[in-house]
């Protein structure tokens, strides 16, 4: 009966936040997901898969699988990418599917200072399955047995069309070997206001997300690879009444790259501590991370910890002075 309510409580949960995006803790590789801007770096092509377990204490797990194809083609003098991800709530009660397809042009602005607009356009697509539910009513009240399932919940499907849009300044420094480049990107999500799942009378509020980095080499080599480099990093992301600050730094030595990141909202509901850890091989770079979970100062914690895995083929740049 416990676990039950439990799931009748994740489900008033889930449906509440289902207008929310995806997050995840590997911002440097999910740049992305957060602006359109980021389609098609001049320098590298590459190939991303991503898996997020995160896991509500009692409530199931949600389970997050993206994979992201993105590319520069001079022809178009911009980038090209596809973005599919889906997740999965509370054992596969709510699952979300998103399909994206995203275009950048790049525009010169002086010798070292680029600016990439970029649009894209996603379908998503949402499910409601509840025929593996255990829920109360299924339950003989005076000896509390559990009789033959019947849905109480009914099934549902919803899709929609939405439109993101942002752009991408970056300033890339060759000459001085202090610090070699920063990048700044802003975006707008669900411009066009879709509405949302289960709630057609109620749009999705449009997301403001900005985006800074900056590598500050404390150790320069020969090449990038070999170099120690710490690489600060912001982003803050702000839709109707809630935000949220993520904002840490990577310090890159050799081919090993390690993080410490804290995630939070403005009034402190919540903080959470994050740390990842990655390595870069000839043609391809893999990384993990822990979100340490909730530690929440107004209300007891519900959620544990994330586990977060990425593998990020690189395409167009092989060997020792890969960037």
């Amino acid at each position: 009966m416990k676990k039950s309510l439990q799931i009748i409580i994740f489900l008033l949960i889930a449906l509440d936040s289902l207008s929310q995006d995806i997050s995840f803790s590997h911002i440097n590789h999910s740049r992305l997901h957060l602006n359109p801007g980021f389609a098609g770096n001049p320098k590298v092509s590459d190939i991303t898969l991503s898996h997020r377990n995160f896991s509500p204490a009692g409530f199931g797990n949600y389970l997050t699988y993206r994979a992201a194809f993105s590319r520069h083609f001079d022809w178009a003098n911009g980038g090209i990418a596809l973005e599919i991800m889906r997740d999965d709530q509370g054992q596969g009660a709510i699952s979300r599917t998103y399909i994206g397809g995203m275009y950048s042009y790049r525009i010169q602005l002086r010798q070292n200072l680029t600016i990439r607009p970029g649009l894209e356009a996603r379908y998503a697509f949402y499910s409601l399955n509840t025929k593996d539910l255990t829920l109360p009513g299924m339950f003989e009240r005076s000896t509390w047995e559990l009789t033959a399932p019947h849905e109480q919940i009914s099934g549902k499907t919803d899709q929609y069309l939405e439109f993101n849009t942002g752009f991408v300044l970056n300033y890339r420094n060759e000459y001085l070997r202090t610090y070699r480049d920063w990048t700044l990107g802003v975006a707008v999500r669900h411009l066009n206001k879709p509405s949302s799942f289960l709630r057609s009378k109620q749009a999705i509020p449009r997301k403001l997300i900005v985006y800074f980095d900056m590598e500050i080499f404390l150790k320069y080599l020969e090449t990038y690879r070999s170099s120690t480099v710490l690489i600060p990093t912001f982003s803050y992301a702000i839709q109707k009444n809630t935000d949220r600050f993520y904002y840490g730094a990577y310090l890159k030595y050799k081919s090993v790259r390690v993080g410490a990141f804290l995630r939070h909202d403005s009034g402190l509901h919540y903080l959470i501590p994050a740390f990842q850890i990655g390595a870069a091989f000839s043609e391809f770079n893999l990384d993990y991370s822990y979100d340490a979970g909730f530690l929440n100062y107004k209300r007891s914690p519900v959620f544990s910890g994330a586990h977060e895995v990425t593998l990020s083929i690189n395409l167009s740049i092989k060997g020792r002075n890969r960037q």
